[in-house]
């Protein structure tokens, strides 16, 4: 049976054993996914009950699409941060003691290369499409098939074939982006010894019997089972939502639901969603919820490199999207239209290009429509038509100031602190890719703080 037939049988039958080969079939991946993240054997089993205990609670809400390798992927990748942020707080004053358990504890690693690069690895794979995503977890971490690959996903064992290798061709090319170049042999290989640190022999017991509710966990193992269980809740109100024709919009602070025509419903999300990466994806950056001037936010600490955070599964094509930013000199903004890392175009301002300014005054707000069209080309080909000058706070200030973007696919406007008249116009997107979500951006070495970030659809929907 596969795996869809065993979730369908203890769903519908409540059969121990189906499930039980479920957590044969999978725990290995499971257990392995969270040792590279945690480094800890003992929270490594700790991530896998409460990955199979979540999997038992919210089985009856899987689609006969899911392919269960990428939801215990997910779900593992979820559980294992959330331990590590909870353990981080609760010996905050003892860091150099938690550090030193983090980096001293006796894992068996395939190298030291490998070992270095398997967090950026993990990174890039959690930001390749779900279908790639789940071609490389079930070929390479799982070591199935290709015939079973092409089952999982529903397709042809060539489809599979070619869809496993384009996936790695992609995770590639990421990874050769942050400056860290594999072969394809390499990245396979070190992909596979991902899998090689068996779980104990007595962990499929223990995890089988505690998700069929026949043996009791650790305290700590159930609530981070209920957090790994409401993070896939944003998910069910998404297709929720669309199987009733809304709209839905998400952001940081406020996240706006189209409840029906002329009305709308608030839903907050406290900053530390994104700073738990709970349905956001962050990128080259590390984030958590912030008290900036009186006002909630979050802070994305300043990197080498562009930062990138965009919210899951999110689509907008047309709308407006407002936010509060904080004045500190570099390239802060809103990114849209995103669809990957490389994807997406966005709307960034530069404080410390002052309008006074005879050189850079004319370069305090930027548009770009990554990969093709970046600062760079757009200024040495179509001249100052991409950006324009802001009348912003002093950079480093941090006093706040408005964005509000009216998108459509063929326009956009960035308009600042309330002002009617707009600070630029772009009337060529310089793009076809027109649909995708939204988040932030941040350019090199350069602080984020934001607030109150809120997206709306075009008001004659």
């Amino acid at each position: 049976m596969n795996d869809l037939e065993l979730l369908r049988r203890y769903r519908e039958t409540g059969s121990e054993e189906a499930f039980r080969e479920l957590v044969d079939r999978h725990l290995g991946m499971v257990y392995a996914v969270a040792l590279r993240q945690v480094r800890n054997p003992d929270w490594a089993d700790e991530v896998a009950h409460a990955v199979f205990i979540a999997l038992a609670r919210k089985v009856g809400s899987l689609s006969e699409r899911t392919v269960l390798a990428g939801w215990l992927y997910r779900a593992t990748r979820f559980a294992a941060g959330k331990l590590l942020r909870d353990e981080e707080r609760r010996v905050r004053h003892e860091k150099e003691a938690a550090m030193a358990q983090l980096t001293d504890c006796s894992v068996e690693e395939g190298s030291t290369s490998w070992t270095e690069l398997s967090p950026l690895v993990f990174e890039a794979l959690d930001v390749l499409s779900r279908k790639d995503r789940d071609a490389i977890l079930l070929r390479f971490i799982e070591n199935r098939s290709f015939a079973e690959v092409a089952v999982a996903i529903g397709t042809s064992e060539a489809a599979a074939k070619m869809r496993t290798g384009r996936a790695l061709e992609k995770l590639r090319g990421l990874l050769d982006k942050r400056g860290s170049s594999l072969t394809l042999a390499t990245l396979s290989a070190g992909l596979a010894s991902a899998a090689s640190a068996a779980p104990s022999s007595g962990l499929f017991t223990s995890v089988s019997a505690a998700a069929l509710g026949q043996a009791t966990v650790t305290a700590s193992a159930t609530l981070l089972a209920a957090s790994v269980a409401g993070s896939f809740t944003w998910a069910k109100l998404k297709i929720a939502a669309a199987a009733a024709g809304l709209v839905i919009a998400s952001s940081a602070i406020i996240t706006i639901i189209s409840v029906r025509s002329g009305e709308t419903g608030g839903l907050r999300a406290a900053p530390e969603d994104i700073a738990q990466r709970k349905g956001w994806i962050v990128l080259g950056r590390n984030v958590w919820p912030a008290l900036h001037q009186g006002r909630q936010a979050v802070r994305f600490d300043a990197q080498p490199g562009p930062g990138l955070v965009w919210r899951e599964g999110f689509a907008f094509s047309e709308g407006v999207i407002e936010a509060d930013i904080a004045a500190f000199a570099g390239h802060i903004g809103l990114a849209f239209w995103v669809q990957d890392s490389q994807h997406y175009s966005a709307v960034y301002f530069r404080p410390q290009n002052r309008p006074e300014d005879p050189v850079n005054g004319a370069r305090g707000v930027q548009y770009v429509a990554l990969p093709e069209y970046g600062w760079e080309r757009l200024r040495r080909e179509r001249g100052g038509a991409y950006e324009n000058s802001a009348s912003l706070p002093l950079p480093d200030s941090g006093a706040w100031f408005h964005v509000r973007l009216e998108v459509s696919r063929t326009q956009v406007r960035a308009l600042i602190n309330n002002s009617t008249d707009p600070c630029l116009v772009i009337n060529d997107v310089l793009t076809t890719n027109t649909a995708g979500s939204v988040g932030f951006f941040m350019g090199d070495r350069s602080l984020g703080i934001i607030s109150n970030l809120k997206v709306q659809p075009p008001r004659n929907r």
